[in-house]
């Protein structure tokens, strides 16, 4: 299929979630899971953890998601939605919600919750951004079978991104349109959406979004598209800007705030920060050993250093009371046991832990740390006090939205 017919296809059927604020991600990547819906033995164990502007969600060995916190659009996942307080969904868990063969990837959003499937088809709740109307109440989950299988998702500030298995991108939503994807090579209007291609004949292997959207090149190049007043001014699809770093990037996480960090090769980490004009100035971080992971939030960035330990930078309030400082700038955030991976939102975190426990921290408005109360952990409640978010809890009654999602046509 070519690019040009892919977009076409993508155009009909994708509907995601519109972003705000902070930066959602791709969790990381890992063996699929095979799911068995039915199955007798039930969840045992977290495969792995992604956070939102204000919910997290949990991917279990039986394939199925379980979220928490702000369900303000639907992005639980629970139809009927529960008539509960954000700051009860904790104690409410295990939530029901997505249970999907073969899952392989998740991305949250502020308004969505996405997962990938080994086959490349995406599946969310969520607000969609193709409504012209992104405040018209939330839609029931959507299957996004766009005919070229997708191998990694991303999502930033009102627009969302698809990686195809092809090694080209493409992104969608209004917001992508009025600021980084302004101008855009290659776009296309489909079904009434507008897709913005990344870049004209660039093959890229990973993807990033936030306020901006960054990619890397085949050759390890980290590209960015800026959405800064400055850039607005232009097209800016026409004054993408490379960035300066010391050696080839394996990843990249982008926040709302205008930054976003790069693992290198050398599991180095080196990050940028938000409104800047001029040519972006990256910034080594001085962690105490190499990383395996770096996850860049609204609010403050975390790192899983290879030897299983985190290490978190920015607004300390909500790490402090469980942090050591190793510099003025970096901490070393205590949370019990190695990390397998760690999930950053814009003002809280989730650590997935080797043995399959997750412990979340940070800023709890809306019940989005999982432990059934509206309590601040990090501050001057210590995470390894918290303990265990209890996701896997007692059994979970069966979804409701089990029966046949909607067409791509529908419109919500």
């Amino acid at each position: 299929m070519s690019r040009g017919s892919s977009l076409g296809a993508l155009g009909a059927v994708l509907g995601l979630a519109a972003l705000g604020t902070y930066c959602a991600r791709q969790a990381p990547a890992r063996a699929p899971i095979v799911a068995s819906a039915g199955a007798e033995r039930g969840p045992s164990r977290v495969e792995l953890v992604a956070a939102g502007e204000s919910h997290s969600c949990a991917l279990l060995d039986d394939g199925a998601l379980r979220c928490w916190g702000s369900d303000a659009w639907g992005q639980l996942g629970v139809v009927p939605r529960p008539s509960l307080p954000d700051g009860s969904r904790g104690s409410a868990l295990p939530l029901p919600a997505f249970v999907l063969e073969g899952a392989s990837a998740l991305a949250l959003g502020r308004s969505q919750t996405c997962l990938l499937d080994e086959a490349g088809v995406v599946r969310c709740v969520g607000e969609r951004v193709h409504l012209e109307d992104s405040r018209k109440a939330p839609v029931a989950p959507l299957t996004l079978d766009i005919g070229e299988p997708v191998s990694a998702l991303a999502a930033g500030g009102g627009f969302a991104c698809v990686l195809f298995e092809s090694s080209w991108g493409a992104c969608f939503g209004k917001q992508a349109h009025e600021g980084p994807l302004r101008g855009a090579l290659g776009t296309t209007t489909r079904s009434g959406i507008q897709l913005a291609q990344l870049g004209e004949a660039l093959t890229i292997s990973a993807i990033g979004a936030g306020s901006d959207v960054c990619a890397i090149t085949e050759e390890g190049a980290v590209r960015c598209w800026r959405s800064t007043e400055e850039f607005r001014e232009t097209e800016a699809m026409q004054n993408t800007e490379e960035l300066t770093l010391p050696a080839p990037a394996k990843a990249i996480s982008v926040n709302s705030d205008y930054g976003g960090c790069a693992l290198l090769e050398s599991g180095a980490v080196h990050c940028w920060y938000g409104g800047q004009s001029g040519p972006i100035a990256v910034s080594a971080i001085a962690l105490d050993g190499p990383a395996r992971q770096v996850e860049a939030g609204g609010f403050f960035s975390c790192a899983v250093l290879s030897s299983g330990g985190l290490r978190c930078w920015g607004h300390s309030k909500y790490f402090e009371a469980a942090a050591k400082p190793l510099t003025k700038d970096v901490f070393a955030v205590e949370v019990g046991a190695a990390v397998k991976s760690v999930a950053v939102g814009e003002l809280h975190a989730c650590a997935l832990l080797e043995s399959g426990a997750v412990r979340c921290f940070g800023h709890n408005a809306s019940g989005q740390l999982g432990y059934g109360h509206l309590r601040d952990i990090g501050d001057d409640e210590s995470i390894l006090s918290a303990g265990d978010v209890p996701v896997l809890g007692r059994p979970a009654p069966v979804p409701a939205w089990q029966a046949p999602p909607p067409s791509a046509s529908s419109s919500g």
